[in-house]
C-alpha cells in the first residue's frame, strides 16, 4: 500500500477578497454587502450613503470627507446600540 505523505493546501480566499468595509471598517454580512464591496470598495449601507446618489464621482476617485464620515459612524453606532438593547 502506498501513501503519499504529500499535503496540497488549497487557499479558496482570494487577495482581493475583503471582509470588512473601507468606508466604515463594519463586517461584511449580507450578500448585498459583497456585492457592493466588489462593484464599489464598501458595504451596502456606506453605498448607499455615499456612493447611489455620486456613482460618477465615486468612479473617479471621490471620497467622503473625515467630518462627514464621523458623523456618519456615530449615527451608524447609535443605531446599532438601540437594535442590541432591544
Amino acid at each position: 500500500m502506498f501513501i503519499n505523505r504529500r499535503i496540497i493546501f488549497i487557499d479558496k480566499v482570494k487577495a482581493d477578497d475583503d471582509f470588512f468595509c473601507r468606508i466604515c471598517s463594519y463586517s461584511l454580512i449580507t450578500k448585498n454587502d459583497f456585492d457592493s464591496n466588489k462593484d464599489y470598495k464598501c458595504c451596502y449601507e456606506c453605498f448607499l450613503k455615499f456612493v447611489e446618489c455620486r456613482k460618477q464621482d465615486w468612479n473617479n476617485g471621490w471620497q467622503p470627507d473625515q467630518e462627514d464620515l464621523y458623523k456618519y459612524l456615530k449615527e451608524r453606532k447609535q443605531l446599532s446600540e438601540k437594535i442590541i438593547k432591544i
